[in-house]
């Protein structure tokens, strides 16, 4: 199984429903990255760069203190219209938790 939080991506063209995608296995497109809200003084950040670029989609992620970037995942043979819409939420899905 995926340890949380999980950072993933899905390509959808419009035709596909949510929960069709969700109950997929998404394992091998994501990553377990460490960026929980720990409710203290100090924001820990991480800093995500979402890369399109020849066919591909890579996302690469910087924890907060970190030097390296760490990468996440790469989706190939992807191809967006000029028209298309990228989105990103931090939802949690059943989990409850702050981050």
């Amino acid at each position: 199984g995926k340890r949380h939080p999980y950072v993933y991506a899905y390509v959808n063209d419009g035709t596909k429903d949510y929960n069709e995608i969700m109950s997929r296995d998404i394992e091998g497109q994501g990553c377990h990255i460490p960026f929980r809200n720990d409710e203290s003084d100090v924001l820990d950040t991480t800093i995500a760069r979402v890369t399109y670029k020849r066919g591909k989609v890579s996302v690469v992620l910087q924890p907060a203190g970190a030097d390296d970037w760490v990468k996440c995942f790469v989706i190939e043979d992807v191809k967006l219209p000029v028209d298309s819409s990228v989105g990103v939420t931090a939802m949690t899905g059943d989990l409850v938790d702050n981050h």
